[in-house]
């Protein structure tokens, strides 16, 4: 079972707990912490679905409307969907595509979804809105294609935007050139961040990190039977190793006994050798010594 735990370098107590409740690798961390929860915020985790549904009472449906994991939920529920909300969410793409009468353009929540990237490019450029559009990660061809429109602000948080975020922290901290400037409340809450933030602690935002998924490490966990299984699993690869060094110890020593005896062999028919040709000179040197008498 996989589960999460806080990086070594950040501290629970410099979190806030309202945005924790929306990480949804937050989930190990609330269990143990219940009283601490916040169940508006939890309405919008798509890891919490569970406890959501174990506590329906304390459901907020129009952060619920947010909720990827929650689109079960919310269409036996369509009277409950809140449509200014549910715009951002993705898995609500299909939702969004039989109800564009009531999604609302001038805000934020349809431009910074990244299932609705279709609906977007459908927009004349004239009416894109950058600032919203810049925090999209499936908008990266039409921000990379109109650099002077990028809004840094928005794109300080879009995790597709690292290498363009990357290169702009480079150009303010060694060289003291700005754009619009990098944001670090909005950076602290982008999950491919994390490595900049563990490097420049001192301009995160905590609150905003409390919502960062990758302040959390995965690791597994295992119950009591899952660490015997694995044991015993252990142990029969061993023996089918043992085994089969056996095999080939046996096989070896075969191989070895069958090139002994072949030189024994050996040994024996040059002795045999030897001893027919010193017989054969001792007969020649004869026949000719009988040959001189």
């Amino acid at each position: 079972m996989i589960s999460y735990k806080l990086r070594s370098w950040i501290s629970l107590d410099k979190l806030n707990w309202d945005e924790l409740s929306k990480n949804p690798n937050a989930i190990d961390l609330l269990e143990v912490n219940p009283e601490k929860i916040n169940w508006t915020f939890l309405s919008m985790n798509p890891a919490a679905i569970y406890l959501l549904e174990t506590n329906p009472e304390k459901i907020d449906w129009t952060f619920l409307s947010m909720n990827p994991a929650a689109i079960h939920l919310l269409e036996a529920n369509p009277d409950k969907i809140d449509w200014y909300w549910i715009a951002m969410n993705p898995a609500a793409i299909h939702l969004i595509e039989a109800n564009q009468d009531k999604i609302d353009w001038t805000y934020m929540h349809i431009w910074i979804n990244p299932a609705a990237i279709h609906l977007i490019e459908a927009k004349p450029l004239y009416r894109m809105r950058w600032e919203w559009l810049s925090m999209n990660p499936a908008a990266m061809h039409l921000i990379e294609a109109n650099p002077s429109k990028v809004d840094w602000n928005g794109l300080s948080i879009n995790p597709a935007a690292m290498h363009l975020i990357e290169q702009n922290i480079i150009n303010e901290l060694l060289h003291n050139h700005y754009q619009d400037g990098t944001d670090w409340s909005r950076l602290s809450a982008n999950p491919a961040a994390i490595d900049i933030l563990e490097i420049h602690q001192d301009k995160i935002d905590y609150k905003c990190l409390s919502c960062n998924p990758s302040i959390f490490e995965a690791y597994e966990t295992y119950t009591v039977e899952q660490r015997i299984d694995s044991l015993e699993y252990q142990l029969r690869q061993q023996r089918l190793i043992n085994d089969t060094m056996n095999h080939k110890i046996v096989s070896l020593e075969s191989q070895l006994n069958k090139q002994i005896n072949l030189i024994q062999k050996t040994d024996s028919l040059e002795t045999q050798l030897k001893h027919q040709i010193r017989a054969q000179k001792l007969r020649s040197l004869e026949a000719q010594l009988w040959k001189t008498n």
